[in-house]
């Protein structure tokens, strides 16, 4: 069965088989001056013919056909047939800045999507179950399938008043309702054959149905072109993981189909704007308001080098120039209204409809200018990151591109790299850069950072001086030797995440261990010295969760990890690490079975129950950056969840509440959990702390708003609500109906493990915010020996903030319990025994870091001193026998050896002194770190 395929036409009147349709450009029609020609924009219809309502005989059409397309290659020698593109302004209307389009056939292929026609006989119109139940969905979701905001109610009654004659509205919305199931059930092929299915479907009917378009079924076209510009969209995007080849043949596929759907509607845009859709389509008045406005400033670097005419030939300038004038106009149309969501996505499926067709030629051709203005465009896409159809696409395009357009364009593309400089994702693909460049002194940031200076230059300042790109052992064994013996300092660095600087240093050798990505699975692994069987994964430390996670479910097995995907494993594991199945299993350092380490000379040696156990138990939760550079794990791996019940508590103070009822509210909850966790819940929640002044007293006081997300493994909903419904009565009873409000939300089951992290991880994790917090493991001794007001007053102390009037922040873990208490002897390492007693792992926030006026050392070190003076010292009054998790602790904690290790510091001491004497591996509050000093301010690194 051939693929769909839209072609030209060919005209009936001869006389319109030559004519080329008009682009024009500041210096006239361009199309025209390449020709010789004089304009006549009587016919035929040209965009300027769109846009101005002069009649046009040039006809559009959209046909099934042979597929002929090839690979692009970098520059096509021949012409294949196109979609037909004529303007019409999308969700959003065409300004004066966007560039018009040309209705030529341009270079390349034709679409060829995975759109299987049948024979019209196979179109009719039948539903069957499956379909009432996309229909069903769709209803419930369409708001978060189309990314818009507001009652979506006159969306399903323009579809279904319809269905009868026109469609394949209707089959392009279940189809996108199935597509979105598939996207988070990607066990269920069902949903995957669907979307195809209801898509060939729709665009089959709708090619027999173009010609009818009137006044009467416009607003049914229009929907299913939008509808289908989504579909299309995601799956152009779902070829990104691929190469740069494919995706960009893919993106051209869907901006042609896009255009060509859209042209039928054009000349009904006015009726559209006055429609009952009007209240969607914000976008359109918005437009009209950016036109008022000057444009911004964020693509002029790269307008101004298009512009100098040494960047490209010239005839792909304009084209670029024009588009790259539409980019600017959608970030304009996002900061004039930066709170609706729903316009920065209108305005970004526009995109394409108003660009020329020279310039998805330029794309297609692979030009490097019309690259670089893609790169903008992704910048922009990455804004709405949060969209089920774009989520982190906009990033790997604009870092794809960077690498292969060059250095030429490093400067130009500046704004579109900075644009990423909070997300962590950037940092972890550098060598050198970090999350948080306060812990380099800001030695060098991106224009939109803080601490950005213009009078002070980029330097190396408090970064690395050398940096190992490490992708196997052997390199790491020679660096590290050399590194010794010239007493350089050596640090780690796997994606930067490091909340208290340890991946990086001054005057440092830094390993680099990104590259080491190496998974293999192996069920039957055998245990030295215990001669049993394990069911393990062998995996190089620069592997993210995220990745590790990914390859684990493709075999049916799980690893406990942490919940943010983005984050290494070797300085996670090297702190304990905890994660969504921690209070099941315990810590990710408790499932450590062997690891290839190499030592401060040079060594390279594997460290396991028969051979340096001792090696093997310090870097299980003994501190990351210290005993040696990790390159690889074997860990156990676990059985997927069958499933995961998962749902909200939120406990919100009234207007005319009364402060003291969120407190107990609070120590009602904390106390409770100890015993959910035995009963199997897990999840974790927030805090947050402000003021608020009484309404019964008027007194200025503080209150607490609470965030909690709990989820049951393997089990129903009507357990998770038999656990959490007597505790939400509970919370209640401390106060009348008028002082707050107790929530539990209704609950989700999910079939796939892995779709818990997407629910962890609504966007991309971010970076670079400046705090200093501090962190305590709680057990029952703290929440339950003690009494409820008693917790209620430490709650209160411990939330304290720095300066008066800021809010705080209240972190709870739930990843204690059984989980970390039942891991057998033999697997238990230098990880702080108070995670055995654990239930929660407590984080606060409060101190201020007065990052404007003093440098960053300073500005540490004052919060620093608040810190060890108003949470330290609470701490060390509520759980004197407890101690923070390493990776989330108070890096200036003055008690750091018993807090942070316990009674296994001395023992760990003695294990870094035999493997690493020089102490060349040096962090913050690590092992052995009293000896030496390091100062923030200059990089030097001093014994004492």
């Amino acid at each position: 069965m051939a693929r769909s395929v839209a072609r030209r036409s060919e005209p009936e009147d001869p006389s319109l088989s030559v004519r080329r349709s008009h682009t024009k450009s500041r210096r006239g029609c361009i199309i025209c001056k390449q020709r010789k020609v004089k304009c006549d924009e009587s016919r035929p219809r040209c965009r300027r013919c769109e846009y101005g309502d002069r009649p046009c005989s040039y006809q559009h059409d959209i046909r099934e056909g042979e597929a002929t397309s090839s690979k692009p290659a970098t520059t096509p020698t021949s012409t294949s047939p196109a979609l037909p593109t004529t303007t019409t302004t999308t969700t959003a209307t065409a300004t004066p800045g966007a560039s018009s389009t040309t209705d030529s056939a341009a270079s390349g292929p034709s679409w060829s999507g995975n759109l299987v026609l049948a024979s019209p006989a196979e179109h009719a119109a039948t539903f069957d179950l499956i379909h009432m139940r996309l229909l069903h969905y769709a209803h419930d979701h369409l708001a978060e399938l189309l990314g818009i905001q507001g009652d979506t109610k006159a969306i399903i009654d323009t579809i279904m008043d319809k269905a009868d004659q026109e469609p394949y509205a209707l089959d392009q919305l279940l189809a996108l309702s199935a597509l979105h199931l598939s996207s988070q059930h990607q066990d269920i092929p069902v949903y995957s054959q669907q979307a195809t299915e209801l898509q060939t479907r729709a665009l089959s009917a709708f090619n027999r149905a173009r010609c009818a378009i009137s006044d009467t079924n416009y607003l049914t076209a229009f929907l299913f072109a939008s509808m289908l510009a989504i579909h299309v969209f995601y799956d152009s995007l779902a070829c990104l993981e691929d190469n740069l080849s494919t995706f960009i043949e893919k993106f051209v596929e869907y901006m042609r189909l896009h255009r060509g759907v859209r042209a039928v509607t054009g000349s009904h845009w006015r009726q559209i704007l006055e429609s009952q859709l009007q209240p969607l389509l914000y976008v359109s008045e918005l437009a009209l308001e950016v036109e008022k406005l000057p444009p911004g400033e964020e693509t002029a670097p790269l307008a101004n080098l298009l512009k100098s005419g040494s960047s490209s030939t010239s005839s792909s300038t304009d084209a670029c120039v024009g588009a790259l004038n539409s980019v600017q106009w959608i970030l304009d149309i996002i900061k004039l209204d930066p709170t609706r969501r729903d316009i920065a996505i209108q305005a970004i499926v526009a995109w394409p409809v108003v660009i020329s067709d020279d310039y998805i030629e330029a794309v297609y051709q692979h030009r490097p200018e019309a690259f670089a203005v893609l790169a903008y465009y992704a910048a922009a896409l990455h804004r709405c990151r949060d969209f089920w159809v774009f989520k982190s696409a906009g990033l790997g395009v604009v870092e794809m591109i960077v690498r292969h357009i060059g250095p030429f364009w490093a400067e130009a593309l500046r704004w579109p790299r900075e644009e990423n400089w909070f997300l962590s994702q950037f940092h972890s693909e550098q060598p050198a850069s970090i999350d948080y460049s306060y812990w380099d002194n800001n030695s060098c940031v991106a224009l939109n950072d803080y601490a950005f200076d213009e009078h002070k230059p980029c330097q190396l300042g408090g970064l690395p001086r050398y940096v190992l790109n490490a992708t196997d052992a052997a390199q790491v064994a020679t660096a590290m030797a050399w590194a010794n013996s010239r007493d350089i300092r050596v640090v780690i660095k796997g994606t930067g995440h490091d909340l208290n600087g340890r991946s990086s240093g001054a005057y440092a050798l830094s390993i680099w261990t990104h590259h080491l990505q190496d998974i293999e699975f192996n069920p039957r692994w055998i245990r030295p010295a215990f001669n049993s069987i394990e069911n393990v994964v062998i995996a190089q430390t620069g592997n993210t969760w995220g990745r590790l996670l990914n390859a684990a479910s493709e075999v049916n097995r799980t690893v406990v990890s942490g919940q943010d995907g983005t984050v290494g494993l070797g300085g996670f594991i090297g702190g304990g690490g905890h994660g969504p199945l921690s209070s099941s299993y315990g810590r990710s350092a408790d499932q450590i079975l062997q690891a290839t380490v190499v030592t401060a000379d040079g060594s390279i040696l594997i460290a396991n129950d028969e051979q340096n156990q001792d090696l093997l138990w310090a870097i299980r939760g003994g501190g990351p950056g210290s005993y040696g550079v990790v390159i690889e794990y074997v860990m156990r791996t676990f059985p997927l969840p069958s499933n995961v019940v998962v749902g909200s508590l939120s406990v919100s103070t009234q207007e005319n509440g009364t402060q003291e009822a969120s407190w107990d509210g609070l120590s009602t909850l904390m106390r409770a959990l100890p015993d959910l966790m035995d009963s199997g819940l897990s999840g974790f929640g927030i805090g947050t702390v402000s003021q608020a002044k009484s309404s019964k007293t008027s007194a200025v006081g503080h209150q607490v708003d609470i965030s909690m997300l709990f989820y049951l493994f393997n089990s129903t909903t009507a357990k998770w609500t038999s656990l959490l419904s007597p505790l939400q009565h509970q919370m209640a009873s401390f106060s009348d109906k008028r002082s707050i409000q107790v929530t539990l939300s209704e609950l989700k089951i999910l079939s796939q493990y892995l779709d818990l992290f997407d629910i962890l991880n609504p966007s991309a994790s971010s970076c670079g915010d400046i705090s200093l917090s501090s962190s305590r493991l709680l057990g029952r001794r703290e929440l339950n020996d003690i009494g409820h007001d008693a917790v209620k007053c430490y709650l209160k102390r411990i939330t304290t903030t720095q300066v008066e009037g800021h809010s705080a922040r209240l972190v709870m873990g739930q990843q204690g319990g059984q989980g970390p208490r039942n891991v057998e002897d033999s697997m238990r390492g230098g990880l702080t025994s108070a995670w055995r007693d654990a239930y929660l792992h407590v984080l606060v926030t409060g101190s201020n870091i007065d990052y404007e006026n003093t440098s960053p050392r300073s500005a540490l070190q004052v919060a620093a001193d608040w810190t060890n003076a108003h949470k330290e010292s609470v701490w060390a009054e509520w759980a004197p026998d407890s101690g923070p998790y390493i990776n989330e602790a108070n890096p200036f904690n003055p008690n750091f050896q018993r807090d942070f290790y316990g009674a296994h510091y001395g023992r760990l001491l003695s294990i870094k002194e035999k493997y690493d004497p020089r102490s060349i591996l040096y962090v913050q509050s690590g092992v052995g770190s009293q000896d030496g000093e390091y100062n923030l301010q200059d990089g030097k690194l001093c014994r004492k």
